[in-house]
């Protein structure tokens, strides 16, 4: 009886171990919003990582942050495809307001892109389509006792010497 209760004690830590995690309950499987405008939901007592993705010039980073950014045309010649840089942006601040009642959001992380769309190589030449745009984890903490609803309230995002300002919907139910 003993070595049952051994293995199956065994068994249960071991597949629990392999127990997938709530998408967005964790930093690294954020929900990923595939609109800029999706709305985030949260439950009060729940914190949820959300990852957005904007254009650049809607967050009012200038062009110099992403002239910054050098695309590697030499990746053509082993794939065919051309792989779009990107780096952290540490830089960017946010503050948000108009939030619900118990509701907070923070900025966890930032990453600034040029992810290519397109890649055409006709001879020795290699041509790309490429967007500006800038990936921000957050993350959305509502209280126990966060008001209950919808609400659009507004990202602010900084570098320093620009601004930009984005519409945030959270839906707390």
């Amino acid at each position: 009886m003993k070595v049952a209760v051994s293995l199956l004690t065994v068994l249960t830590l071991t597949l629990s171990a392999c127990a997938p995690t709530v998408m967005g309950t964790q930093s690294y499987n954020p929900v990923v919003q595939t609109t800029a405008t999706a709305p985030t939901i949260v439950a009060p007592g729940q914190i949820v990582y959300v990852q957005y993705t904007y254009p650049g010039d809607a967050l009012g980073v200038p062009d110099s942050r992403f002239d910054a950014l050098d695309i590697n045309f030499s990746s053509a010649s082993t794939s065919d495809k051309v792989i779009g840089p990107e780096a952290e942006a540490a830089w960017l601040r946010m503050s948000a307001s108009d939030l619900p009642a118990g509701v907070q959001v923070s900025l966890v992380r930032a990453t600034i892109a040029k992810p290519v769309s397109t890649t055409t190589t006709s001879g020795g030449s290699v041509r790309v389509t490429y967007r500006e745009v800038i990936r921000v984890l957050l993350k959305v903490t509502a209280s126990e006792q966060a008001t209950k609803g919808l609400e659009i309230a507004d990202l602010t995002f900084a570098d320093g010497a620009a601004t930009g300002t984005v519409p945030f919907t959270v839906i707390v139910r």
